[in-house]
């Protein structure tokens, strides 16, 4: 069999290209854990087992031989540990890779895997077990350290961070991989050192933001809030790797049980601005506390998710760049009208303006459910806003906007809410009845600090209890949950095949690159399609609070290996035999 790339010589490769030496202290360490290649192969194959078709099936045997070729000389046994660390030089990346002795068979050991991926390796002198390794595409060596006791390759930028005095990485990583775990992420920080971390992620966060540049094919607008966007996230990353004492996150698949759960922990340093925002966490009920989420719905979700100080801070930066790329856009459109543009980008003032009064909120509160119903699926959902008024300015816009939308405000007043009826344009009606069935009307219902929307089959009715519901006194006690959600994959699976089947249909091409990417992109939605087909596919997550304790936990079940396990199949049809 032909090589490929391998894991290996892949992460040797980014190992390499890594521009700055490893510091051994004064940083933030995340590190993930893969605990050895035997109990991740024996879950692929697994899941290729639970393919659609035995030719699907069969495709068992074609990954195996391939996994065997990327894994020569290591031994599945033991964890691999990958550390991703931030040092006051900016970001650098180390590996421990077990191996099965001798590391320097010809043909079975772990130099001969690197050397048949066109890596030079060659011993530094005066130090026996430290070789450096070469790439001619590679700017720069890397250096890997042998560790004979515990037969781990160290691999490292700076010959100087991995001495042959190393304890075996497995002392750090084994009580973090119990209970079956598959792969685990893991960062724990004493209060000691903060100041120098601090340092470490100012020049982490100055290294990433360097790499945004202005593309020639984007507008000034366009850039400006790709900027603010990867801002507001690095923010969010600085302050999370800075005053997070724990965090653990893992995953775990058992195939033949039927069973793929996450589970999440996170502790922050106290007194520090994650803690804070950790105690906003499940302090309040949710203005949408008191309508009963189903557990067998389609779909649903509820979140009532902090909006602290720094987060609101960052939110006021982000939103101004919002407001001229929406209109940018907006000056794109071939279908609009200069008058309907117009309107457009009034509309996207007003639309921008609701999240900018949201801010005087302390958290984002809604929820969504979608059912089976009669003729389809219904769908319920609410916001909580600070200015509810602004959204029928916004209906009124979109006829505006074009003539094919119908709106009908004040069509009826239940409670404190008014419902509006809006009419969808004939384009979109048949996805509407793909997802819901019946006629394609939206209803919106405004009140001062609400904004509620229904589609589908009873939904006016299921709207109209859901407001019910919300109008009643919140409950005393707080639901520890303040993210969770649950449902099915296979009608959106439905909705995206009906959709992509449009999409190519109005718009035909002889291109044989996108007819290629056409039809794999068909093939896989297919596939999609037919493992949720029998309705019973069923994923949940959640997010709750115990003290000052972020706990987080998610499930799949057997449809979704079925889907898994059949996508993988796929690519080893196409591409690995």
């Amino acid at each position: 069999m032909v090589r490929k790339a391998g894991m290996w010589a892949l992460a040797a490769a980014v190992w390499a290209s890594a521009p700055l030496p490893i510091q051994a202290q004064d940083q933030v360490r995340l590190t993930i854990v893969q605990p050895g290649h035997d109990g991740l192969d024996a879950d692929l194959i697994d899941l290729v087992k639970q393919a659609l078709t035995p030719a699907l099936q069969k495709q068992a045997g074609t990954l195996q031989d391939v996994l065997d070729e990327f894994e020569v000389g290591v031994d599945g046994a033991k964890p691999i540990v990958v550390d991703l660390v931030f040092t006051k030089t900016g970001i650098e990346y180390q590996g421990a890779i077990p191996y099965l002795p001798p590391i320097d068979n010809k043909r079975q050991g772990l130099f001969a895997n690197l050397s048949g991926f066109g890596f030079k390796i060659s011993p530094v002198k005066n130090d026996p077990t430290l070789h450096e390794v070469r790439d001619p595409s590679l700017p720069k060596p890397f250096y890997l350290r042998d560790l004979t006791g515990p037969q781990y390759a160290i691999m490292a930028n700076d010959p100087a961070s991995i001495p042959n005095t190393l304890p075996n990485p497995q002392s750090r990583v084994a009580a973090w991989l119990g209970n079956g775990r598959d792969i685990v992420v893991h960062l724990e920080q004493k209060p000691e050192g903060a100041d120098a971390r601090k340092a470490a992620m100012s020049a982490a966060r100055e290294q990433l933001e360097s790499v945004l540049k202005f593309n020639r094919d984007e507008s000034k607008e366009d850039f400006a809030f790709r900027k603010a966007t990867a801002t507001l996230n690095l923010a969010e990353m600085e302050r999370f790797l800075l005053d997070a004492q724990k965090f653990t996150a893992a995953w775990t698949t058992d195939v033949p049980a039927g069973k793929g759960h996450g589970e999440l922990e996170l502790i922050a340093f106290p007194g520090s601005s994650l803690a804070n925002s950790i105690e906003l966490a499940a302090s309040k009920p949710s203005y949408f506390a008191n309508i009963a989420l189903k557990p067998d719905a389609v779909f649903y979700g509820r979140m009532r998710f902090p909006l602290d100080s720094f987060r609101k801070e960052q939110l006021k930066l982000y939103y101004p760049t919002l407001r001229p790329v929406l209109k940018s856009q907006i000056d794109t459109r071939e279908r609009l009208t200069a008058d309907g543009k117009v309107a457009a980008k009034q509309a996207a003032d007003l639309f921008v303006d609701l999240f900018e009064a949201g801010l005087a909120d302390d958290a984002v509160d809604s929820f969504v459910q979608i059912e089976t119903a009669k003729n389809g699926h219904s769908m319920i959902g609410g916001i909580r806003v600070a200015d509810g008024a602004k959204a029928p300015e916004i209906l009124k816009l979109l006829p505006k906007i074009q003539s094919e939308w119908k709106v009908k405000l004040d069509a009826e007043k239940h409670g404190e809410v008014t419902i509006h009826q809006v009419t969808l344009p004939e384009r979109w009606h048949d996805e509407f009845k793909t997802m819901f069935g019946g006629e394609p009307v939206l209803y919106v219902g405004t009140s001062k600090d609400a904004v509620w929307g229904a589609a589908g089959d009873g939904s006016l009715e299921l709207l109209k209890a859901a407001i019910d519901a919300a109008a009643k006194p919140a409950p005393e006690k707080v639901d520890p949950k303040f993210v969770e959600a649950g449902g099915q994959f296979g009608p959106g699976a439905r909705l995206i095949d009906k959709m992509v089947t449009k999409q190519h249909s109005d718009n035909p091409t002889k291109d044989k690159k996108i007819l290629a990417q056409r039809k794999e992109r068909e093939r896989i939605i297919k596939l999609a399609v037919d493992s949720f087909k029998d309705g019973t596919d069923r994923s949940t997550m959640e997010l709750s609070r115990e003290g000052d304790t972020i706990r987080g936990s998610a499930t799949i079940n057997p449809p979704v290996f079925r889907f898994l396990g059949s996508a993988i199949a796929d690519f080893a049809k196409e591409n690995l035999n």
